[in-house]
């Protein structure tokens, strides 16, 4: 391993002859400068040698070029070495300007040898901390670099699955065309974000119509991932068709086994039995279903509890029946719905519309037709919260033929 190098700037050749036989017994490589101009030539000139000079060591006093002027010169230099100052009229001020301007110690005469090879030892011991500091710091933005390629990769691939998931989210409200159903219906739904986990889906079997409301808890790709799931098994209940009760355990267990047992999901299943004017309710912890009954222009709530779907894998559903008649309409929702809220400009105290509110405003249009009504009732609720909803938010509904 090579001494270290330091450069002595002394005027006085006295000074410096003795200053150099220390430096030299304490085993350090010794070069010397008579002024600053010297000094500046041979710093520059061993910048391209394979011993630079590795410390600065100077009289501050000096004719020609003075130690600060020299050390504001050395700024310009590639590599520049680390500076230690000699003077015997150190003030106070004078030290805190070499600082500033560069100067890593001061050593202010007379000092003794001990005590020059002392502060010289200090400054390389900052010298090699401070190098370790910038290898580390290099080596951390290297590896830095390589993370953000990295994930420049993963997040482009991400994006392309969003993209994806997104185009197949915008497919899960499967209600096609009204006129394409043995019933009117019609659905209002407001999104809170591009990705979520509402489903909504309608088959005709046999002579039944059968409704299924799903929200899927999160707005991700998971919740993306679980309603597709659920698409996929009411899809299939087309070509084979069971009843509610047993359609939303064989999809409890589907998300049990195939979805993440932290992914909640509720769900209401209606079986609308249009010969014997009868209507199953299978419930798993979703919001109640509002029936609004033509005869007596009354609506009555039909609230079942049931445990929420993908979390464990035996659940308790609720089912009820109950009669319908023509011209009944029925009203299904998410929790969103029922979730919009009036702020208190005074208070700002957020009063939530509820299942009731809601209630209320679909009984004042319930008895125009099934598309003025949801229509109305939508305009009602974005009123009432002045549309600032903060979950998905859908409203759909079904009238009796």
């Amino acid at each position: 391993m090579f001494a270290k190098h330091i450069l002595l700037v002394e005027d006085e050749k006295r000074a410096r002859s003795s200053l150099t036989h220390i430096l030299q017994r304490a085993g350090y490589h010794v070069s010397v400068a008579e002024n600053g101009n010297q000094a500046l030539a041979l710093v520059e000139k061993s910048s391209t040698d394979e011993d630079p000079v590795d410390l600065l060591l100077t009289d501050i006093q000096m004719p020609e070029m003075s130690g600060i002027e020299l050390i504001d010169r050395l700024k310009e230099v590639k590599d520049k070495p680390m500076i230690v100052g000699i003077s015997g009229y150190g003030s106070k001020d004078m030290v805190l300007e070499l600082m500033r301007r560069g100067c890593q110690e001061f050593v202010d005469k007379p000092f003794t040898g001990d005590e020059l090879l002392s502060i010289i030892e200090k400054t390389f011991k900052k010298q090699e901390k401070e190098r370790a500091k910038e290898k580390q710091q290099a080596k951390t933005t290297q590896e830095l670099a390589r993370e953000i390629e990295s994930c420049q990769v993963f997040f482009k691939k991400l994006r392309s699955e969003i993209d994806s998931a997104r185009k197949t989210h915008q497919q899960l409200i499967s209600i096609r065309p009204t006129d394409s159903y043995s019933i009117p219906l019609y659905l209002h739904r407001q999104p809170l974000f591009e990705l979520g986990g509402d489903f909504v889906g309608i088959n005709d079997v046999a002579s039944r119509v059968d409704v299924l409301l799903a929200d899927v808890a999160g707005h991700d790709l998971g919740a993306s991932y679980h309603s597709i799931l659920v698409k996929s098994l009411f899809d299939e209940g087309r070509l084979h068709p069971s009843d509610g009760e047993t359609f939303m355990y064989l999809l409890n267990n589907l998300l049990y086994d195939e979805g993440r047992n932290d992914r909640m999901v509720t769900a209401a299943h209606l079986s609308l039995n249009l010969e014997n004017k009868t209507c199953q309710l299978v419930s798993a912890a979703h919001p109640p279903v509002l029936h609004w009954h033509k005869k007596d222009e009354a609506i009555s709530c039909l609230e079942l509890k049931g445990d929420p779907l993908g979390i464990f894998a035996n659940i308790h559903l609720e089912t009820g029946i109950y009669p319908i008649e023509s011209g009944d309409k029925l009203f299904l929702c998410t929790d969103g719905a029922t979730a919009v809220s009036k702020l208190d400009m005074a208070t700002g105290i957020k009063t939530p519309l509820t299942i009731e509110g809601l209630s209320g405003m679909i009984s004042q249009h319930a008895s125009e037709n099934i598309f003025m009504t949801v229509e109305k009732t939508w305009k009602d609720m974005m009123d009432y919260c002045r549309f600032k909803i903060t979950d998905d938010t859908l409203l759909l509904g079904v009238e009796i033929p």
